[in-house]
């Protein structure tokens, strides 16, 4: 068993403790791509241009799963009670391979996103 793999199922036994001071990490020195992104109004965006990505891009998934499964999954591994705590590491986690192994079953560079900068706001009162 790798360290990794270790790691993969220690986690969710430290989540059911919901204590962000109960925790884990993998080395920081581990391989990571460029994924500057932040929760921006319930999404999650590039916040800077990157090689895959431009500024503004909205990343809705990676592999051959929808963000949804990817952040639920990444969540299992994160013993907090705290939404913005979660949401603040998922962020920070999706930039490591041995997440995206473990969320798509192996990591490749590919993120499916989608631009947005056009994206039209809808106004409730004039709907």
């Amino acid at each position: 068993m790798t360290i990794s793999e270790f790691y993969f199922v220690l986690s969710p036994i430290l989540c059911a403790l919901n204590d962000a001071h109960t925790t884990i990490a993998l080395s920081e020195q581990e391989n990571s791509i460029d994924l500057p992104l932040r929760w921006i109004d319930g999404e999650l965006i590039c916040v800077k241009k990157t090689e895959m990505l431009q500024c503004g891009d909205i990343v809705i998934g990676s592999g051959d799963k929808d963000i949804e499964e990817c952040i639920e999954q990444i969540e299992n591994t994160i013993p907090a009670e705290n939404e913005y705590w979660k949401n603040k590491l998922t962020c920070h986690y999706l930039q490591y391979k041995s997440y995206l192994n473990h969320v798509n079953g192996s990591c490749s560079k590919e993120v499916a996103y989608l631009k947005i900068g056009w994206k039209p706001k809808i106004d409730s009162k004039n709907a």
